[in-house]
């Protein structure tokens, strides 16, 4: 087994403030050595040349990315005899306080932050995020690690308030320029095209028979290749989609539960009251509750 990176061990901010930062200046790894986090891990890459690894992928870094890998995924970024300049984000999405982002920036924020674990798939668990200048990115992140080491008064409030920014940097970048996850060795462009469906529409009324239009399949057959290409089957990752999304203005907003879930494309609310319970392991309303006791 990998080592485990343990958030509680190592970082004390996380259980503080829901997350943490660490900077390496220069960042030196000549050969794979694996190991996962139990939060999700955004590493900030500033400048360098490498590989990063996530089990069978390998994507090739070369500076001005960030990249999320998610809660106890193996990977290991290797580097060249220089070195790059990384700062690590140590992300516990469920214990930090996302209050305060528009909802435009919620939705896009959700597409790369998976507040619970049920929520990643075997095509998500490295994604990335390429920019052409990091130097906004930068001056944000080095007043985060500024307040959490030097902890002055309104430390929390601040470096909270950065990271926000940080976020929103992230997901305009998005909206410009797209979120990467690595090639699949084996691609099917049929079940691509099914997911990119799914991720747009995912709240409408939709049918197995419409969606099996889209890929070309039948409907047994799409729902076979659909869990083998993804992990999921076909109905577990359209609710998880749903879930992802409701999941997000549960904690985020003060909205009304049963106009979340309408939203969310549930039309009847005890049957999103289960699937919710099923998925995440609670009631939406206990979710709330436990949401709102950041510091």
């Amino acid at each position: 087994m990998p080592p485990l990176v343990n958030k509680k061990k190592y970082f004390d901010s996380i259980a503080e403030i829901g997350f943490a930062v660490e900077y390496f200046p220069r960042y030196v790894n000549l050969k794979p050595q694996v190991h996962s986090v139990d939060v999700v891990l955004l590493s900030v890459i500033f400048k360098g040349r490498g590989f990063h690894y996530m089990n069978d992928a390998m994507i090739e870094e070369s500076g001005a990315s960030v990249a999320i890998t998610n809660y106890d995924e193996v990977h290991s970024i290797v580097t060249d005899r220089d070195g790059m300049e990384i700062m690590n984000i140590y992300l516990d999405p469920e214990h930090f306080d996302f209050s305060g982002l528009p909802p435009d920036a919620i939705s896009a924020v959700s597409t790369f932050i998976p507040l619970h674990h049920s929520f990643i798939n075997s095509l998500n668990r490295l994604l990335r995020i390429e920019f052409d200048d990091m130097e906004r990115l930068k001056v944000l992140l080095f007043a985060i690690d500024r307040e959490l080491k030097e902890k002055e008064i309104a430390f929390y409030e601040n470096a909270c308030g950065y990271f926000k920014i940080f976020i929103t940097e992230c997901a305009r970048q998005i909206k410009k320029s797209g979120l990467l996850r690595p090639p699949s060795p084996f691609p099917n462009p049929a079940i691509e095209k099914v997911m990119k469906f799914l991720d747009a529409r995912y709240a409408e009324e939709l049918s197995l028979e419409m969606i099996a239009k889209k890929s070309g399949y039948s409907k047994n057959h799409l729902c076979r290749v659909f869990k083998s290409y993804t992990g999921k089957t076909l109905y577990e990752y359209l609710m998880q989609k749903r879930l992802r999304h409701a999941a997000w203005k549960i904690r985020n907003s003060d909205e009304k539960i049963f106009a979340i879930a309408f939203e969310s494309g549930f039309n009847d609310i005890s049957y999103f009251n289960r699937v919710f319970r099923k998925f995440i392991g609670t009631s939406p309303g206990k979710y709330r509750k436990s949401s709102r006791h950041h510091p």
